[in-house]
């Protein structure tokens, strides 16, 4: 809570109730300047009135607004023809400058509506996936936001809950969660959910019916979009795939574009950063962003490393330890250690099938994993691993890394669009529909998910005889 000094008059845009005291926004025009403001009292407001407070806070006037919409309409016109800029993203990535021509007017569409919640109070939920293209998402989206704060001079901190997400479903319980946490707040507009990185699975449709009869929303993702998914029902619904690119263009540099769409702030690392993670064509290692990458593995894979008790991890968080360099280069340093360690223990152990013109190498991750914690993730693992193979291989390889009911499937880029691993596992999840009860991903990064009661070693060789097929 701030002291507003001089006085302030505007409209509560939004309260809370804590016991018996309620906390207030109010937006304003002063001198034709938007200005935003929190208060807390234990005085009768209704959403939507305007007031006047003195130099104390206390209430001089207050007055039922007649014209509401019209008033919020020229407060947030005034904002957005005041701060936002339509800027072109200084894209170095020439195979994807049509893609991204035509999927920005709906990130900008989107940053606009995100300006508005935030300016009006409105609580906003930001879920992202634990990896490194997710949490490479959430920072670039977290120091987007901090640009508009700064721009704006709100001096109070908005009502933004960071949710890292270990699966790529949005559930039903997520959604009951999401909801139960908005109900305390009475909002002139519609609370935000945003959602970063979470796959196109059916599994999620019927929450997102749910949460979006309580929120506006915003999706941006890159994985292909499997049947029985509808992002028809998402307002602001963005993967490239609809734009005519494909999953080499990750969430997180999405979110890059987004963030520079708020603040012109180029986030050319964390960019990076997360083609690196996400194992994308378009990324580069001998760029910054490799050792970021490595870091928001490790930290998202296991933030008790960090020392926090908590399972989750902001960014407010992420952007602290980076800035603390001693600590971070600790940090990425026993990074790509432990991956060294672990990526040389399973080559040590690793079954190979040849084919004609790539090897295909089988790995039981039970058997070389880090007991100490959870880092490193079977999934990200695996595309370390499938590189340390290629390193020693003149020939293409393809891994399948498996784990419980999980198969983690790698395949080097020079053949991932020969070999076609999601038109297999579609093919799978169609003929084997009592064993496979999930699968999908990318080209070159995709992963299976078994029933309990399947035959996971009868599967496997079903995949290494489709490989091979795909070799003939």
């Amino acid at each position: 809570m701030i002291t507003i000094g001089g006085g302030v008059e505007g409209i509560i845009t939004r309260f809370k109730s804590i016991s018996n005291t309620k906390r207030y926004t109010l937006a304003s025009l002063n001198n034709g300047k938007p200005t935003f403001h929190e208060l807390e009292t234990k005085a009768l407001i209704t959403l939507g009135d305007h007031i006047s407070l003195d130099s104390n806070n206390e209430i001089i006037k207050k007055t039922s607004n007649d014209n509401l919409s019209k008033e919020l309409a020229e407060i947030y016109e005034t904002t957005i023809s005041s701060y936002f800029i339509e800027r072109e993203y200084p894209n170095t990535i020439k195979e994807i400058d049509l893609a991204i021509s035509k999927f920005t007017p709906h990130l900008i569409n989107a940053a606009k509506l995100l300006i508005k919640k935030l300016i009006m109070g409105s609580p906003i939920i930001m879920r992202f996936h634990n990896d490194a293209d997710g949490s490479s998402s959430a920072y670039a989206l977290y120091l987007g936001i901090i640009s508009i704060l700064d721009a704006f001079n709100i001096k109070y901190t908005p009502n933004i809950l960071w949710l890292m997400q270990k699966t790529v479903v949005y559930e039903l319980g997520d959604a009951i969660y999401d909801i139960t946490h908005i109900s305390s707040y009475s909002c002139v507009e519609k609370p935000l959910l945003f959602i970063a990185d979470f796959g196109t699975s059916s599994q999620s449709v019927k929450a997102i019916k749910k949460a979006s009869e309580h929120f506006d929303m915003i999706w941006l993702d890159h994985h292909p979009i499997e049947e029985g998914f509808d992002g028809s029902l998402i307002t602001n619904y963005i993967n490239p795939w609809n734009f005519g690119g494909d999953s080499n263009i990750t969430a997180g540099l999405l979110c890059c574009i987004f963030a520079y769409l708020l603040s012109g702030k180029e986030l050319k690392e964390i960019e990076n950063a997360s083609l690196i993670g996400d194992y994308s064509i378009y990324a580069n290692t001998s760029k910054p962003g490799a050792d970021l990458s490595a870091f928001l593995d490790m930290i998202t894979s296991d933030p008790s490393i960090t020392g926090a008790g908590s399972k989750n991890i902001t960014p407010l968080e992420l952007h602290e330890l980076v800035n603390d360099k001693k600590r971070y280069d600790s940090l990425v340093n026993f990074a790509k250690a432990k991956m060294d360690e672990t990526v040389d223990g399973a080559i040590k152990k690793i079954k190979l099938y040849k084919s004609k013109s790539f090897n295909i190498y089988v790995s039981d991750f039970s058997l070389f994993r880090n007991r100490e914690s959870r880092y490193p993730l079977p999934g990200r693992f695996s595309s370390k691993l499938l590189d340390g193979l290629t390193l020693k291989n003149s020939i293409p390889c393809i891994l399948l890394l498996h784990f419980g009911v999980y198969i983690s499937i790698r395949i080097d880029k020079k053949i991932a669009t020969k070999v076609n691993i999601l038109g297999i596992i579609a093919n799978l999840k169609l003929n084997y529909e009592d064993d496979v009860e999930a699968g999908g991903g990318h080209d070159s990064a995709a992963s299976i998910k078994l029933s309990e009661v399947s035959d996971k070693t009868t599967i496997i060789k079903i995949i290494i005889k489709e490989l091979k097929d795909k070799d003939l």
